[in-house]
């Protein structure tokens, strides 16, 4: 009988704690991180993350970051990236959150030092299956320069009076553009696209899933 008692209180101890330790984990938000499926070879430069049921933000899990290990071609660089997300709607009201990716070459990098796309918000998150895409712009800078020709008289024979009189030229200007393109290199061995709830200024909604993720690099 005693015996039966004292294992009575041994579970009744573990019940409480497991009690009190999911209390303060859910008084707390978490960050989760999501490796895409597999190490792209070298020369890839699209890669698909398929979320599953884990991948739901809410406000107990505010921040998933999707990361992307991925290998260009030898001697190519990036110079565009372009994230496409296909985000299902939970439950109330429209979501809005923020979304951004970094860039990490090392593992003990700090990827938000290394911004590729700046934190943006999706549009309002109204229903299932609501398609954003987020990208860099190919940047271009455009200057102008001008070439100016000085007035000038050149000698001009009149040959039928047998004299010489002069001929004159007006001068004029000539203002070309020239394009120059500038060459951003984004090229990284890994990118993080990373999902936070709510948005800034947006607390509405109760937070969604993350359908899917597709990330595609350009190279030159």
């Amino acid at each position: 009988m005693e015996e039966d008692n004292n294992m009575k209180k041994i579970i009744l101890f573990i019940g409480l704690l497991a009690f009190m330790f999911a209390c303060d984990g859910g008084a707390k938000a978490q960050d989760v991180t999501r490796n895409a499926s597999k190490v792209y070879k070298n020369g890839y430069s699209y890669a698909k993350y398929t979320g599953v049921a884990i991948d739901t933000l809410t406000t107990v899990q505010d921040t998933i970051d999707i990361v992307f290990n991925m290998r260009v071609s030898n001697g190519a660089m990036v110079k565009r990236v372009t994230v496409g997300t296909v985000l299902d709607l939970r439950a109330g009201t429209d979501t809005v959150v923020a979304v951004s990716v970094w860039g990490e070459d090392f593992d003990s990098d700090t990827h938000t030092a290394n911004a590729v796309i700046a934190s943006t918000n999706t549009a309002a998150i109204t229903a299932s299956n609501t398609f954003d895409v987020f990208e860099t712009a190919l940047t271009e800078v455009t200057a102008q320069y001008l070439s100016a020709v000085p007035a000038h008289n050149a000698p001009y024979v009149n040959v039928a009076a047998g004299t010489a009189d002069t001929l004159k030229y007006d001068a004029y200007n000539i203002t070309q553009p020239a394009q120059t393109s500038t060459a951003s290199n984004l090229t990284w061995r890994k990118y993080v696209v990373r999902f936070v709830y709510p948005a800034a200024g947006d607390a509405v909604g109760t937070g969604l899933l993350i359908e899917s993720v597709e990330l595609k690099l350009f190279t030159y």
